[in-house]
């Protein structure tokens, strides 16, 4: 109700928020055509930032073509670094670098000591 209210207010905001949602379902959808199919077409009425947006995203279709492609992603492995990096902020330093390394393994999701003490 909210969003009807505030797309009705701006004609820019409207055409904005439906041209943003038509990229979304063609991203979700791994629909690499019809993603920059939309980005070439993109209507006149969108917002500069969003005109700039496409423009930069243009720049580097072939990496987002891969993108779509494979299924792969680098999530977990930033994940497993920002665990990392808040347990040594937590721990102001260990005397042994082994304890350190201990400690990151008991905090890991698959740890066999977490699985087999629970």
């Amino acid at each position: 109700m909210i969003l009807d209210l505030m797309l009705a207010y701006d004609q820019e905001l409207r055409a904005t928020y439906n041209f943003i949602q038509s990229l979304k379902r063609a991203y979700n959808q791994r629909d690499f055509t019809t993603f920059f199919q939309l980005l070439e077409l993109r209507p006149d009425s969108v917002s500069h930032y969003t005109i700039h947006c496409c423009q930069v995203l243009a720049r580097y279709k072939e990496g987002i073509k891969r993108g779509f492609e494979t299924k792969f992603s680098n999530g977990r492995t930033e994940g497993i670094n920002n665990r990392i990096k808040t347990i040594k902020r937590v721990a102001c330093g260990y005397r042994y670098f082994t304890a350190f390394k201990t400690r990151i393994y008991l905090t890991g999701e698959n740890s066999y000591l977490r699985i087999n003490t629970t």
